[in-house]
C-alpha cells in the first residue's frame, strides 16, 4: 500500500467521522426541538440528517471498494477482515492513525444508534399529532395512517361487538379536518381523534310535495379518523 493510497483512505475514514459526529448533533438537536415542538427547527434537523447520512452512504462505498482492493493486494480476504489485521498493511504511523480513528468511529456509531433510538420514538409519537408528513413501511403517508386507524375501529365493531359490517363505512382524512390548532398540547390531544357519526334512518314523514309517504333504507354508520 502506497502512502498516498494510506493518506487517501485516512482522509476519507476522517470525513466519515466528522459527517458522523455532525449527525449525532442534530439528532440531539432535533430531539430537543421534537421535545419543545418547535416544527420548523424539527424540519430543518431533518433535512440537514438527509443530507449526512447520503454523505456517509457515499463514503462507506468509497472505503467499501478501497478497503477491498486494498486486502486484495496485500493478500488478505476483505470478508470478515477485521481493523486490526487491516492496520498491519499500514506502515506504523498510519497504522496507529488507522486505531485511533476507528476507535473513534466506534464511540460515535454507538452514540448516534442510541440517539436514533430516542429520535425514532418520539418522531413515531410526534408526527400523530404535528404537521409534518409521515412516511414509514407501513405508511406511506397520513392518509394511510389516519385511514388505518378508522379502518380498525370498525374491524372493532364487526369483531367485538358483531355489528353488521355492510352497515359500517370507514375514511381518513389525514391532518386536514382539525378541531383545534396544532400549535399546542391541547390541540394536539383534540385532533388525535376517531370520530363515529350515526346516522339515523330517516323517519315516515309526509312529503309536502307529493303528499305520499316517504320511506327510505337506513344509512350506514360512519367511522371517520379526521385528523392524524
Amino acid at each position: 500500500m502506497t502512502k498516498s493510497e494510506t493518506q487517501f483512505y485516512l482522509e476519507l475514514l476522517k470525513r466519515r467521522l466528522a459527517s458522523l459526529r455532525l449527525l449525532a448533533k442534530e439528532l440531539c438537536d432535533c430531539r430537543d426541538s421534537l421535545i419543545t415542538m418547535d416544527l420548523e427547527a424539527t424540519r430543518q434537523h431533518v433535512l440537514y440528517q438527509q443530507g449526512l447520512c447520503s454523505e456517509i452512504r457515499f463514503l462507506d462505498r468509497e472505503l467499501g471498494v478501497l478497503r477491498q482492493g486494498v486486502a486484495e493486494a496485500g493478500g488478505l480476504k476483505p470478508e470478515g477482515m477485521s481493523n486490526e489485521a487491516f492496520a498491519t498493511l499500514f506502515d506504523a504511523s498510519s497504522a496507529s492513525q488507522l486505531r485511533q480513528v476507528t476507535d473513534e468511529l466506534t464511540v460515535v456509531e454507538r452514540r448516534v444508534w442510541r440517539l436514533n433510538r430516542v429520535y425514532g420514538g418520539l418522531i413515531r409519537r410526534s408526527r400523530r399529532s404535528i404537521n409534518m408528513p409521515i412516511h414509514t413501511g407501513r405508511f406511506a403517508s397520513n392518509w394511510e395512517l389516519s385511514t388505518s386507524r378508522a379502518t380498525e375501529m370498525a374491524k372493532l365493531f364487526i369483531t367485538r361487538y358483531a355489528f353488521p359490517p355492510d352497515r359500517l363505512s370507514a375514511a381518513g382524512y389525514a391532518e386536514f379536518h382539525p378541531v383545534a390548532p396544532n400549535d399546542s398540547a391541547e390541540g394536539r390531544a383534540l385532533n388525535r381523534r376517531i370520530d363515529i357519526i350515526v346516522v339515523a334512518p330517516p323517519s315516515k314523514a309526509k312529503s309536502t310535495l307529493l303528499g305520499g309517504t316517504v320511506n327510505g333504507p337506513p344509512e350506514p354508520g360512519v367511522m371517520k379518523q379526521p385528523g392524524f
